[in-house]
C-alpha cells in the first residue's frame, strides 16, 4: 500500500476524499454522528418535559461531556501508545451498548431523570476516551500537507450531522416518540465500526512505553504550556465552549416558554446550530486561505457575541432561528480554527496527548457553561442570560485583540 504520509500536492477539502481510508472513516463517522445527535437532542427535550427545569437540561449536557474531562488527558496518552484504529473500534462498540441501555430503560418505563443522566454519563465516559484517538486518527489517514483540509472536512461531517440529527430528532419525537431516537443512535454506531474494520491505515511509530503514563501526561502538559500558539488555542476553546456553545441547550426553554412552538420546531431550532456549524467550517476554510487565522478569529468572536445577544432579544421564532444559525456558524467556526491551529503546530509525538488536552478543554467548558447558564436562566430568565453571555463574549474578544503576542501566535 502507498504511504499516504509522504508529501503530496495540497488538496482542498473535497479532494481529500480520494484517500480510500479517509473516505471510509468519514462516511462511517457521518452516519454515527447523526445518531449521536439524535440522542443529543432527544435527551434534553425529554428531561425538560419530565422536570420543567433548565437546570436538568444543563445537567444532561454536563453528564454527557464532563466525564471526558477526567478521561481525555489519559486517553490522549494511550492514543499515542496504542493502535488508534483498534482503540476506536472497541470504544464505539461500548458506546453502542450504552445507547442500547437508554432505549431499554425507556421501553421498561424506567424514565426517572436520574437514570437518564446516569446512562448519559456512561456515554460521556466513552466519548472522552475516544476523542483524542478520533482526532489523531485523521492524521493517520492523509498526508501531513493535507491535514488542514482533512480536519476541515471531518468538522463538516461532524457539524453537518449536528444539523441533521436534531432535525430528525424533532420529527421522530413528534411522530413516534423519543425511543426511536435512542434506537437510531445505538444502530448508527455500526456504521463507524464497519468503516474501522475495513480501514487499512498506514502504520505509525508509537510513543515509547519506557516511561509511565503519568510521566507521559506531564510531558504533554509541559509541551502544550511551552507552545504559545497551542496554549492560547486551549484557553480560547474553553472560553467559546463555556460561553457560546451552550446557546443550544436553552432551545427547549425558548421553544416552550417564549416561542410556544412544538417538538418539530424545537428540533429545527436545535438543528439550526448544527447547520450554521457546517457553514462555519466552510467559511473558515475559505477565509483562512487569504487572511491570517488570528484576524478571522476576532471577526468570528465579534459576530458570535452579537448573535447571542440577538437571540436573547429575539421578538419571535424566525429571528431566534437566524440568531442560533449565526451562533452555530461562528462558535463552531472558531472551534475548528483553533483545532486546526493545534493540529498544524503540534509535533507528531505529542499529538494524542495535546489533542487529549484540547478535548478536555472543550469537554470541561461546554458542560460547565451549560450547567451555569441553565442555573442563571432559571433565576433571571433565558433572555437575560443570553444578553449577559453575549456581552461577556465581546469582552473576551477585546482582551484577545489587545493581547497581540497571544493573537499572532495562532498564525
Amino acid at each position: 500500500m502507498t504511504d499516504i504520509r509522504r508529501d503530496a500536492p495540497a488538496a482542498g477539502p473535497g479532494r481529500v476524499l480520494r484517500h480510500r481510508d479517509f473516505r471510509l472513516f468519514w462516511i462511517g463517522a457521518l452516519i454515527s454522528n447523526i445518531g449521536t445527535w439524535l440522542q443529543g437532542a432527544a435527551v434534553p427535550y425529554v428531561l425538560f418535559k419530565l422536570t420543567d427545569s433548565n437546570i436538568w437540561v444543563g445537567l444532561s449536557i454536563f453528564a454527557g461531556l464532563f466525564p471526558g474531562v477526567v478521561c481525555g488527558p489519559l486517553a490522549g496518552t494511550f492514543a499515542d501508545r496504542v493502535d488508534r484504529r483498534k482503540m476506536l473500534f472497541w470504544i464505539q462498540g461500548a458506546s453502542a451498548l450504552a445507547a442500547t441501555a437508554l432505549a431499554i430503560l425507556w421501553v421498561a418505563k424506567l424514565r426517572s431523570p436520574g437514570l437518564v443522566l446516569a446512562v448519559t454519563a456512561v456515554s460521556g465516559i466513552f466519548m472522552g476516551l475516544g476523542m483524542p484517538a478520533w482526532q489523531g486518527f485523521v492524521a493517520d489517514l492523509v498526508p501531513r500537507n493535507e491535514l488542514s483540509a482533512a480536519v476541515a472536512l471531518n468538522s463538516i461531517q461532524f457539524h453537518g450531522s449536528r444539523a441533521i440529527g436534531p432535525a430528525l430528532a424533532g420529527l421522530i419525537i413528534a411522530t413516534v416518540g423519543p425511543l426511536w431516537a435512542f434506537v437510531g443512535n445505538a444502530v448508527s454506531f455500526g456504521a463507524v465500526m464497519l468503516a474501522l474494520w475495513f480501514v487499512r491505515a498506514t502504520p505509525r511509530p508509537l510513543s515509547s512505553t519506557k516511561t509511565g503514563v503519568i510521566a507521559d501526561l506531564r510531558a504533554g502538559l509541559a509541551y502544550a504550556r511551552g507552545e504559545r500558539g497551542i496554549s492560547t488555542a486551549l484557553l480560547l476553546v474553553m472560553a467559546v465552549g463555556f460561553l457560546g456553545n451552550p446557546i443550544v441547550q436553552l432551545a427547549p426553554a425558548f421553544s416552550e416558554r417564549i416561542y410556544h412552538v412544538g417538538a418539530g420546531a424545537y428540533g429545527l431550532l436545535s438543528a439550526a446550530f448544527g447547520l450554521g456549524a457546517a457553514s462555519g467550517v466552510y467559511i473558515v476554510g475559505r477565509s483562512t486561505q487569504t487572511h491570517a487565522r488570528s484576524r478571522v478569529l476576532v471577526v468570528l468572536l465579534i459576530v458570535l457575541g452579537i448573535a447571542v445577544v440577538g437571540f436573547g432579544l429575539s421578538p419571535g421564532y424566525a429571528v431566534g432561528l437566524v440568531c442560533v444559525l449565526v451562533a452555530g456558524s461562528t462558535a463552531v467556526g472558531s472551534g475548528v480554527l483553533l483545532l486546526t491551529t493545534v493540529q498544524a503546530q503540534v509535533a507528531d509525538e505529542f499529538r494524542g496527548r495535546v489533542l487529549g488536552l484540547y478535548g478536555m478543554a472543550f469537554t470541561a467548558s461546554y458542560p460547565l457553561g451549560s450547567l451555569a447558564q441553565g442555573a442563571i436562566a432559571d433565576v433571571v430568565g433565558p433572555r437575560r442570560n443570553e444578553c449577559i453571555v453575549g456581552i461577556v463574549i465581546m469582552a473576551v474578544t477585546a482582551w484577545l485583540a489587545a493581547n497581540r503576542p497571544r493573537l499572532v501566535a495562532l498564525d
